[in-house]
């Protein structure tokens, strides 16, 4: 079951992660910065130049952060900001429905990074290789104050506290 859990974790980082890395990249490469921010401009948003660098940098390296499962909290953070924005900025007033240009379709990436925010990457990422709980186990006897770190799981054992004198 945990392997189907991780499995479907990493389609969604992996779709999510594309879609956010085409998108960064048209802003980067197609758009350009200048006509993001001139786009942004045309909103009314508040320093657009910054906004723009912003949302071209976090879906073009969140997006690639999520497919190689690296920082992935951070990352899901980072773009449901930046849809959240864009939400807000350019497709509320459009209605929910995608094809009046609302926001059906951006409401489903902040929701699938929320989710990703929640849960984590999954064991099939750098996350896990490189933070993951295997490394380093830590295990704490509520009967005393000892800490056992291991690079094992530990058997779990029942201490029969002493009876308290008086």
């Amino acid at each position: 079951m945990r392997t189907l859990n991780d499995l479907g974790l990493f389609i969604l980082r992996l779709g999510i992660g594309v879609i956010m890395i085409v998108h960064g990249w048209d802003k980067l490469f197609v758009k350009g910065p200048t006509g993001v921010a001139g786009f942004f401009g045309s909103l009314d948003m508040p320093q657009p130049e910054l906004f723009a660098w912003i949302a071209t940098l976090t879906e073009l390296f969140g997006g690639l952060a999520l497919v190689i499962g690296l920082l992935t909290r951070l990352a899901s953070l980072g773009i449901g900001l930046v849809i959240g924005g864009a939400i807000y900025y350019v497709h509320a007033a459009n209605g929910f429905f995608n094809t009046d240009g609302g926001y059906e379709y951006q409401l489903l990436l902040c929701a699938a990074s929320a989710a990703l925010l929640f849960t984590g990457a999954g064991r099939w990422s750098l996350d896990q290789m490189l933070f993951g709980r295997n490394k380093k186990d830590t295990t704490v006897d509520s009967s005393s104050t000892t800490v056992t770190y291991s690079t094992q799981p530990q058997a779990q054992t029942t201490d029969i506290p002493a009876t308290p004198t008086q």
